[in-house]
């Protein structure tokens, strides 16, 4: 059983372009990206912002998106679907553990994201973590019968 925490979310694929669009209109809100605003290139992919209560319920009334909040407790997973933004708040010490996948069904998304993470700048952390990954699981459905 969830119960609702204060901050933390995961979004809608659907909801990206708003949920980019309100990171950039409002990135000079949050105080700590003073300096970020100026060499910031993907909102999403490069993990800067953290939605609290505050700009989650904005984002709620400006662009009527709201990402879904729950707790995780000892012994649960979590299963975000590709091309999903996420955060996560944890409350006390604790050891995140991340396996990434694509399902047959969000292949297109994959390969959307793939394009995506293309673009970023060769040093960029996204690009480094995630276009080797995604292009081996792509790879790996391609020649895995089902």
């Amino acid at each position: 059983m969830h119960s609702m925490v204060k901050e933390g979310a995961d979004f809608l694929r659907r909801d990206v372009p708003k949920l980019l669009e309100y990171l950039k209109r409002h990135s000079d809100e949050f105080s700590y990206t003073s300096e970020y605003h100026e060499k910031m290139v993907h909102p999403i992919l490069d993990q800067s912002f953290f939605l609290d209560n505050t700009h989650k319920m904005r984002l709620k009334e400006e662009f009527k998106i709201e990402p879904w909040t729950f707790e995780q407790h000892v012994g649960e997973a979590v299963i975000i679907p590709s091309g999903c933004p996420y955060q996560i708040r944890n409350p006390k010490c604790c050891v995140h553990v991340e396996l990434e996948f694509v399902s047959p069904e969000n292949v297109s998304e994959c390969i959307q994201l793939i394009d995506e993470v293309r673009l970023l700048p060769e040093d960029h952390k996204a690009k480094v973590e995630k276009l080797e990954e995604l292009i081996t699981y792509l790879l790996l459905l391609m020649i895995t019968p089902f």
